[in-house]
């Protein structure tokens, strides 16, 4: 594996005309934005503790991880599946008690068949030598329509979430997929058809949740919900 970095939470932004990257932090309220030195050339998809997940290069429909700092890439295992959308909705997560990274991608598995069931695959980086299927007998086929979208990663956790009643949450370190409903605000659950106002968006270690029609409320979604039970109530 590359050498790791220290960790630094703060927002990685690229520039879709380019393939210029910018870090952005704050301390104190103050905001420093400084630039990579390491312009790859490729997409990235996610990053983790200052590893960026992206394309590679040599071919489209796999992956490797990237220390900026170091300019070292980590090539992931071939993945056995050649969908659409080649390496789009893949996501790195740390898994904190075995201090293992971890990727994780969804595809569906009849090719050249965007209608069939999705699946979600995960790989432990330095660990496995192909990829492995993540258990989702559980979950409906409408809720697996949800590893359509793109994931969002906050701590040891991987979440889908679009405009459905519920989001999937991916404990990394279980490798356990859970569907939690998400609130109701104002007598409606979001989701619903005429409720659209609303946005997800990844923190460090929040899923957060905006509404914002005519009264603005937030919900979040944390890292503790690890050992609670996964309703509603696990919402602040």
């Amino acid at each position: 594996m590359p050498t790791f970095v220290i960790q630094l939470v703060g927002l990685l932004i690229r520039n879709l005309s380019g393939y210029a990257v910018t870090f952005m932090t704050m301390t104190q309220g103050q905001i420093e934005i400084s630039k990579f030195s390491y312009n790859s050339g490729c997409q990235f998809w996610s990053s983790c503790n200052g590893l960026m997940l992206e394309a590679n290069y040599k071919d489209k429909y796999d992956l490797l991880i990237t220390n900026p700092v170091t300019k070292q890439h980590y090539v992931l295992p071939p993945f056995f599946a050649r969908t659409q959308h080649p390496n789009r909705l893949s996501a790195i997560a740390h898994a904190a008690a075995p201090m293992q990274y971890k990727v994780v991608r969804t595809c569906y598995l009849e090719i050249g068949n965007p209608f069939s069931r999705k699946f979600c695959a995960i790989l432990t980086v330095g660990v496995d030598n192909s990829w492995r299927l993540v258990d989702t007998q559980h979950l409906s086929l409408t809720a697996a329509e949800l590893f359509s979208s793109c994931p969002l990663v906050t701590g040891g956790f991987v979440h889908w979430a679009r405009g459905d009643g519920f989001v999937l949450t991916l404990d990394v370190e279980t490798e356990i997929i859970t569907q939690i409903p998400v609130p109701h605000c104002n007598g409606e659950r979001f989701g619903n058809y005429y409720y659209s106002s609303y946005y997800y968006f990844a923190s460090a270690s929040y899923l957060s949740l905006f509404d914002c029609p005519q009264q603005f409320q937030v919900g979040c979604l944390g890292d503790e919900t690890r050992n609670q039970r996964m309703d509603e109530a696990a919402w602040n």
